[in-house]
């Protein structure tokens, strides 16, 4: 038996395809050619697509079979997508089925930044996730930033590198994080140190966390305590070591 099939296409963008096989079950796939999506990121969200810039293009291959209403038993699909404008890059690769998700890849490129990611969803609701993030310029990012947080513009951020590290695990109800950052010769308010490092452990609803900043060859300062990220809310326990007090009033007294 014929089922109900409707093909586009034009060499402009690439072709798609949606079968219907059962009430409410559709197949669909798609070819995409570097496609032009300038219009449809300024309609959906005219925000991001101010900031990303035009062209914006989208190359690769969708294909699946999804259900109205969504039904576990009849989704599935496959994913392999790249994302250019001038902003930068985003590319991924996933696949999966029912309740069992896998992203292969997931890469973006922008302002100074890369992050990386994968990661895995088992049908019991087991989670494993690595993300890293490294930022070449964090000034870059704070200004970025700054469009949608105002807040971290008066920042005044600037200095080296940023490394963040992260891995989840667990469950979709009961998460474990192990992260860590560090940051060469950071700049906040203007004022410089020679490096932070820092590396939070828990929930993500309680999290336990230590830090550690040279703030100059004779001084340090060690913080650690808890913090609860969905509330917004932490406490800790601050240690400010100094061998030299001259230099270091010295330095808190001149901006970098």
């Amino acid at each position: 038996d014929s089922k109900p099939t409707v093909h586009v296409g034009h060499p402009g963008w690439g072709e798609a395809t949606v079968t219907m096989t059962a009430p409410g079950v559709a197949d669909l796939s798609a070819v995409f050619n570097q496609a032009p999506i300038d219009r449809l990121l300024a309609f959906s969200v005219p925000h991001i697509a101010a900031e990303i810039g035009q062209p914006a293009t989208l190359k690769g291959e969708i294909e699946g079979t999804v259900s109205y209403p969504v039904l576990p038993e009849f989704l599935s699909g496959r994913v392999e997508l790249e994302m250019s404008s001038p902003l930068g890059q985003f590319d991924v690769q996933a696949e999966g089925a029912g309740y069992a998700w896998k992203v292969a890849r997931l890469d973006a490129k922008a302002v100074g930044t890369t992050l990386k990611a994968s990661g895995a969803i088992e049908e019991d609701g087991t989670v494993l996730a690595d993300i890293s993030l490294d930022a070449v310029e964090p000034r870059r990012v704070a200004e970025s930033l700054s469009q949608w947080l105002p807040a971290v513009g008066g920042l005044a951020i600037d200095g080296g590198p940023i490394e963040l590290r992260t891995r989840i695990g667990g469950s979709l109800t009961a998460q474990d994080v192990t992260a860590t950052v560090k940051w060469a010769e950071p700049v906040i308010g203007g004022q410089r140190v020679e490096s932070l490092a820092a590396e939070a452990t828990g929930a993500l609803d309680d999290l336990e966390w230590k830090a550690f900043a040279s703030v100059s060859k004779t001084s340090s300062l060690t913080a650690s305590g808890t913090a609860r990220p969905l509330d917004g809310t932490a406490n800790g326990v601050w240690e400010l070591r100094a061998e030299d007090v001259g230099e270091l009033m010295a330095l808190v007294a001149s901006p970098s």
